[in-house]
C-alpha cells in the first residue's frame, strides 16, 4: 500500500516467486498506463512462510478497490518513495491500515535514488521524519527498512524479509489461537477476481476470512441467489482440500458465467443478510476536517461493495461503550460530535453483508487533487434493522417549551397559558412534568377551559417564599422526548 509510483508492484516483483493469475499488472491498461489498476496478487515463500502479496492500486481515484483489498489482509507493507516521503495517498493508506490491521512494516523504496556518499546523512533525516508522523497513528513503533527494488541488495532483501517473518510469526500465533472458533463459523469468502477455463469451468478466486470450504461444498453467491458445488480448490498452483481462515485460493466450479461475478461475497446459504437499514458503531476519523452531518450523503464501502449510503447519529453520553441496545433511549445528534457512538446507515442500494463488518465512510466526490483525507469516518455494523422496525429505534430530540404562569390557584395549584392551544388534546399531555424557574416540578393536570390554559400541580410546593404572588408571570419550561421514527409523534419524558 501507498502513493502512486512508490514501487509497490516493483517491491512485489523483487521478492515474488509465485504469481497468480492477476499480477504485476497484468491488466492491459496498467501496462500502458504504468500504473496499477486493481488488486494485484503474488506470494513469496520462505522457510517458514508462504507471504501472500495483495498489491492495492496507489491512484487516489481507485480508493474503493484499497479500501477492499485492505479487508484481506493481515499486514500491511507500507512503501514510501524515500526521495518524497508521506504523501496524500501515503496518509490515506495509513488510516486505512489503522482501521482494518494491528501490524505494519515501512519499506522506504527506491533507494538507489539518493547517490551512496548521501546516504548516511540523508536516510537518518528522511526515517525521523516518518517516524514523527507515525506516532500520530496506530504504527508509532513500526518498523522501518530501506530498499531498492530496482536494485535488490541482497542486505536489504534479507532485512525486509526478516522483519516480515518476525511479523509473521505473531499473526500465526494469533492465527492459531483463532482458528478452532473461526473455522467452526459459516463460511465466509471475499471475491476479488473470478474468470473462465476454457473445458473445465470457472474459477473464482479470493480469501477465506472464516468458516472453511472443501471440495464437494455447496457454496451460495447471495447477490446472484446462486448455489454451486466446489470441485476443486488450488493455492497458489497448488491443489488442497480444505481452505481455511486466511487462505488466499481459487475455488473451481461448473455452468457458472465469470462475467456474473467480478467482485462480493460466497458463504454459505442463509448466513449472510442483505441490508438496506443497519445499527453501525463509529468513531471518526481524525484527518478528516470537512463536516460531518446526519442526513448527509458518503460513499460505504463494506468488503469489495462501495454504495451511497445516508446516516443518522445518535448516542448516549452515560454509557459511550457499550454496544447498541434496543432498549435505551439515544439522544439524536444533527452533527457527528463527541458523544456520537452510535449511526443508522440507510444503504441507497442493498448490500449482502455479515454483521460485525467493517465499514468505511467516505467523500469520494472530494477533488483528487486536493491535499485532505477523503476518509470520514469508520465503524462496524452491529444489527440490521428491518424497514417496519424502524418506528422502534428509540432515537430522540429534545423540544423545549415555554408557558407562563397565569394564576395561582391554591398553595400548590397553578393555572398556565401559552403552551397549548385550544385544539390541542390535552389528554396527551396529562401526568407530563414541567418546571418553574426556582427547580420545582409539577404535573400538568389537565385543560382549564376552552382557550388553551390548563392546570398545573406542585406537589412540594412553588419554592418562593410568597406562594401566592411569587409564581405570577414566571415561565414555565417544558420538556419534552420526540423519538425520531415515530410516525404516531408519542411524547415521551
Amino acid at each position: 500500500m501507498g502513493h502512486i509510483d512508490s514501487g509497490k508492484t516493483s517491491l512485489c516483483g523483487a521478492l515474488s516467486t509465485i504469481l497468480s493469475t492477476a499480477a504485476l499488472d497484468k491488466n492491459p491498461q496498467s501496462q500502458e498506463r504504468g500504473i496499477t489498476l486493481d488488486l494485484q496478487f503474488s506470494a513469496m515463500e520462505t522457510d517458514r512462510f508462504l507471504f501472500t502479496f495483495a498489491d492495492c492500486p496507489g491512484h487516489a481515484s481507485l480508493i474503493r478497490t484499497i479500501i477492499g483489498g485492505a479487508q484481506i489482509i493481515d499486514m500491511v507493507l507500507l512503501v514510501i518513495d524515500i526521495t518524497k516521503g508521506i504523501q496524500t495517498q501515503t496518509a490515506e493508506g495509513l488510516v486505512i491500515a489503522g482501521i482494518t490491521v494491528s501490524k505494519m512494516l515501512v519499506v522506504l523504496n527506491k533507494l538507489d535514488l539518493i547517490p551512496v556518499g548521501e546516504r548516511d546523512k540523508k536516510i537518518p533525516r528522511v526515517l525521523a521524519g516518518i517516524r514523527k508522523a507515525l506516532e500520530k497513528t496506530p504504527f508509532g513503533d513500526a518498523p522501518m527498512v530501506t530498499f531498492s527494488a530496482k536494485e535488490k541488495l541482497e542486505g536489504n532483501v534479507a532485512e525486509l524479509v526478516s522483519n516480515m517473518e518476525k511479523i509473521g510469526t505473531y499473526i500465526v500465533e494469533k492465527r492459531n489461537k483463532e482458528k478452532e472458533i473461526k473455522s467452526s463459523q459459516s463460511l465466509l469468502y471475499l471475491v476479488d477476481h473470478c474468470f473462465p477455463i476454457k473445458g473445465k469451468g470457472t474459477v473464482i478466486t479470493g480469501t477465506v476470512l472464516r468458516g472453511k470450504v472443501s471440495v464437494n461444498d455447496n457454496i451460495f453467491i447471495p447477490n446472484l441467489a446462486l448455489e454451486k458445488k466446489v470441485k476443486s480448490i488450488q493455492m497458489f498452483k497448488k491443489p488442497i482440500q480444505t481452505a481455511y481462515p486466511g487462505d488466499r485460493v481459487g475455488v473451481l466450479v461448473t455452468q457458472f458465467d465469470s462475467k456474473l461475478l467480478e467482485r462480493g461475497i460466497v458463504c454459505e446459504k442463509g448466513t449472510v443478510p442483505e441490508l438496506t437499514h443497519a445499527i453501525v458503531k463509529i468513531n471518526k476519523i481524525s484527518f478528516y476536517k470537512l463536516p460531518i452531518k446526519s442526513g448527509a450523503k458518503f460513499h460505504v464501502t463494506v468488503g469489495h461493495n462501495t454504495v451511497m449510503a445516508t446516516f443518522t447519529f445518535f448516542g448516549n453520553e452515560e454509557d459511550v461503550k457499550s454496544p447498541w441496545n434496543p432498549e435505551k433511549e439515544y439522544l439524536y445528534n444533527p452533527n457527528f460530535e463527541k458523544n456520537c457512538e452510535f449511526a443508522l446507515v440507510n444503504f441507497e442500494t442493498p448490500i449482502f453483508c455479515p454483521l460485525d463488518s467493517i465499514l468505511i465512510a467516505s467523500k469520494l466526490d472530494i477533488d483528487i487533487n486536493a491535499n485532505t483525507c477523503r476518509l470520514a469516518f469508520n465503524g462496524t455494523i452491529e444489527k440490521q434493522i428491518e424497514e417496519e422496525k424502524m418506528k422502534n429505534l428509540k432515537i430522540y430530540k429534545i423540544k423545549t417549551k415555554i408557558g407562563i404562569v397565569d394564576r395561582v390557584l391554591t398553595n400548590d395549584t397553578l393555572l398556565a397559558k401559552n403552551l397549548f392551544n385550544k385544539e390541542t388534546n390535552m389528554n396527551l399531555f396529562v401526568n407530563k412534568k414541567i418546571s418553574l424557574p426556582t427547580g420545582s416540578q409539577g404535573t400538568i393536570m389537565g385543560s382549564f377551559g376552552k382557550s388553551g390554559k390548563f392546570k398545573v400541580h406542585f406537589p412540594s410546593g412553588f419554592g418562593y417564599p410568597d406562594p401566592k404572588t411569587g409564581p405570577l408571570n414566571q415561565n414555565l419550561t417544558f420538556i419534552i422526548k420526540k423519538y425520531i421514527f415515530d410516525k404516531e409523534k408519542t411524547i415521551h419524558q
